[in-house]
């Protein structure tokens, strides 16, 4: 049985995440994006979550990433060993690698940077199947993909009683059928910056320590579970029998 996942799971990744897989968020019913129509393939043609199929892709080994993009940057990620940072800063792409060891990571976060240079990420050839890239507007994405399963407006996302930054941009997140991997499009004055695609999974546990059996918070506006029913002491084996 697949498991969908809640926006808060995703909301508290570390700082350090934002600028790289920008603090994408989950949906309690992700919409599933429509479909795609028969365009010819290409080195820089990104599917939707999956990423460039040869080059940048989910659950791509660090191995084959590094072949790809020999001259590209990798981070630590927090000082931790199960996740890195890649960057191919000419290419436009940052990545997040993450796995059980140093020596298995695979791309879990993979983002394409489509106009102009984001946190020192240049940007690249990048277009989905369906032709979103540099210069698509957000009624281009509308009209290509539908109604997102999950809409996030990082201009409200700031400390409590800040204003909205004006320059925020928001996420039109869609996600595959099971919801465990979602493809963003990051809007900016109503143009596509940004594509990232994420593998939820793998960004929990190694990125929020979320252990694989450690249960979901309930999705927004949903009951709260009812508190388990408080232990009762052992009965006295001095009392009389009832």
């Amino acid at each position: 049985m697949s498991r969908r996942h809640d926006g808060s799971r995703i909301a508290s990744l570390p700082p350090i995440a934002a600028a790289l897989v920008f603090l994408l968020a989950g949906a309690a019913a992700p919409a599933e994006p429509a479909a795609e129509g028969p365009v010819a393939g290409g080195p820089t043609i990104i599917r939707l979550h999956v990423g460039v199929p040869g080059r940048a892709f989910i659950g791509q080994a660090r191995a084959a990433l590094l072949e790809a993009f020999p001259g590209a940057v990798e981070t630590p990620f927090a000082r931790q060993q199960d996740a890195i940072s890649f960057q191919a800063k000419e290419a436009g792409i940052a990545c997040v690698l993450a796995g059980p060891s140093p020596t298995d990571l695979r791309v879990a976060s993979v983002g394409f940077n489509l106009e102009g240079t984001y946190e020192g990420i240049g940007e690249g050839e990048w277009r989905t199947e369906a032709g979103i890239g540099k210069g698509s507007t957000v009624n281009d994405l509308l009209a290509t993909y539908g109604k997102p399963g999950r809409l996030v407006d990082q201009g409200a996302r700031g400390r409590s009683g800040s204003p909205p930054a004006p320059e925020a941009p928001t996420l039109y997140q869609y996600y595959n059928t099971e919801g465990t991997v979602s493809t963003s499009f990051v809007v900016l004055f109503n143009r596509v910056v940004r594509i990232v695609v994420n593998h939820l999974d793998p960004l929990e546990r190694h990125l929020i320590r979320r252990s694989p059996t450690e249960p979901a918070p309930a999705p927004p506006g949903s009951d709260p579970a009812p508190d388990p029913a408080p232990p009762q002491p052992p009965p006295d084996p001095a009392a009389p029998p009832s």
